[in-house]
């Protein structure tokens, strides 16, 4: 969720509502894609914001040349793909939002891309009355998940047969241990499975199976 301040402004501002007001998002897009169906822009009330017009900028030669004039004069360097919120009329939006003091919320939920580990940062800039704001650079991390598939030959601490022979007709039991997820990061976890692809020539599924929690699920 990022917040839009807006402040109260004086005679002087008003003249320099032409110069205008926008948002940016910008995102890392090798990193993460857009969920754009998603986007919400509310008030302090959590009534939609009215007046805004989005922008997708995957390259800046897309824009007219007053909103590019905007950024530059603005003093903002997006660095990548952005998303830009403008106000479309100005006098309105300032008479609505910024002179009533009131607090604008962007929703802009974005998801990992699979290819992608390693981390990635995000940045929000808002031009108000012409001028560039920077808020600080987001630094999230996406740790490289490993699937381990071991074979024993009994449950608990038999012995690893990975490599050896296994007599016909003896029973053994393949071991899947799965990623290591950390808690409390993004969305919550609702779902968690596994895909065995043993071979169905050589071996024969009993039926038989348990799930091992290495840690307690809350």
């Amino acid at each position: 969720m990022d917040e839009f301040v807006q402040t109260r402004t004086t005679n002087l501002a008003k003249k320099r509502l032409p110069k205008g007001f926008a948002y940016i998002e910008d995102y890392q897009d090798d990193a993460v894609t857009p969920l754009e169906s998603r986007f919400q822009v509310k008030d302090a009330q959590g009534k939609a914001v009215n007046g805004l017009k989005m922008y997708h900028v995957l390259d800046r030669k897309t824009l007219s040349k007053a909103l590019n004039d905007m950024i530059d004069r603005s003093g903002i360097s997006p660095k990548s793909a952005f998303y830009m919120w403008v106000a479309e009329k100005p006098e309105e939006f300032y008479k609505a939002y910024v002179q009533t003091g009131m607090d604008l919320y962007f929703h802009t939920p974005m998801k990992n891309k699979k290819s992608f580990i390693g981390k990635y940062t995000n940045q929000t800039f808002q031009v108000q009355f012409g001028n560039g704001y920077y808020s600080n650079v987001v630094v999230n991390h996406v740790p490289e998940l490993k699937v381990q598939k071991q074979v024993y030959n009994k449950l608990g601490d038999g012995q690893n047969l990975d490599g050896k022979l296994v007599k016909l007709g003896d029973k053994f039991y393949y071991f899947l241990d799965g990623a290591k997820l950390p808690a409390n990061r993004g969305e919550a976890l609702k779902e968690y499975r596994f895909f065995d692809d043993f071979d169905q020539k050589g071996d024969e599924f009993t039926g038989e199976y348990k799930a091992l929690a290495g840690v307690d699920i809350k």
